[in-house]
């Protein structure tokens, strides 16, 4: 699979985080293929550069697959679940 190895940003397609662009302090390759997110008010805030609040209610758990797309790297949306009580 086509990919580039001197890409500086992963973009996060679909899902609470659509659009987001996370800077890469490594190659993307070294990238986890599957991530979970705990998802809040508080990451939103964080992702605006707001102030990081303590906040413990997590509303939902989402999972990113990573994939290339037109020789670039992603995280696609892969789903999500109720956080566990």
């Amino acid at each position: 699979m086509p990919h580039s190895t001197q890409q500086t940003v992963i973009e996060f397609m679909g899902g609470p985080l659509d659009g987001h662009r996370e800077p890469l302090a490594v190659n993307v390759e070294r990238l986890p293929e599957k991530i979970v997110c705990y998802i809040s008010a508080n990451i939103f805030r964080q992702l605006e550069g707001g102030q990081h609040e303590y906040e413990t209610v997590v509303t939902s758990r989402v999972i990113y697959q990573r994939e290339n797309q037109k020789h670039q790297w992603n995280y696609a949306f892969a789903g999500s679940f109720a956080p566990r009580r």
